[in-house]
Formats: C-alpha cells, sequence, structure tokens
C-alpha cells in the first residue's frame, strides 16, 4: 500500500522503481469501510538488493537495502491497520511467502 511510481500495473519500470516508504494515503483510501482485507507482498520487493526510496517527507531519494525498506514500509502499513480498523467489524489477512519460493 506504499505509494510508488510503480503504481500503474502496466504502465511502470520496476529497475526505475521509487517507493515512498512512508506515504500510504493514496491507497489507504480504498480499504475505508471494507470488511475483509487481504494483503499480499513480498516478489515485488525482491527485484534487486537495493530499492530507490524515499522516507519521513524527504524529497532525497535514497538507495535502501530491500529488507529495511520492506520493513519500514511494513511498519508504515501495520500503523495504518492500527489506527484505521475496527477489529470488530474488519478482518485484515496478511499474505507473504515462503523464503524457498524461488527454488
Amino acid at each position: 500500500m506504499v505509494e510508488s511510481n510503480a503504481d500503474h500495473t502496466t504502465k511502470h519500470r520496476v529497475q526505475k522503481r521509487l517507493v515512498r516508504l512512508d506515504s500510504i494515503a493514496k491507497h489507504s483510501r480504498h480499504c475505508e469501510g471494507v470488511q475483509v482485507l487481504v494483503f499480499e507482498s513480498y516478489v515485488w520487493w525482491m527485484n534487486k538488493p537495493v530499492i530507490n526510496a524515499t522516507i519521513n517527507g524527504s524529497s532525497g531519494v535514497q538507495e535502501f537495502d530491500v529488507p529495511k525498506a520492506y520493513r519500514l514500509a511494513l511498519s508504515t502499513w501495520a500503523d495504518w491497520i492500527r489506527f484505521n480498523i475496527d477489529s470488530e467489524t474488519q478482518r485484515v489477512f496478511f499474505m507473504s511467502m515462503s523464503p524457498t519460493h524461488l527454488w
């Protein structure tokens, strides 16, 4: 749900991906009031060992190790879940994949 310049499903270049690790508003608005949310992640992050990203509203692009960027993005996602999901009326599922999936 974090924003990137690769948000469009077909009009993007993975090699030039830039992620806004702390920006989730653009996509989270589609989840408001939804009863069941299923999130899937992992392969999107595994193209290269580093990813270009911004954080803390910075306009300066930094190169992050993918595990660190992934952790920061998941933290942004988890904070949104914590403050915006009503556990009485909504269910959230998160799915990743086995580290051995590619073998």
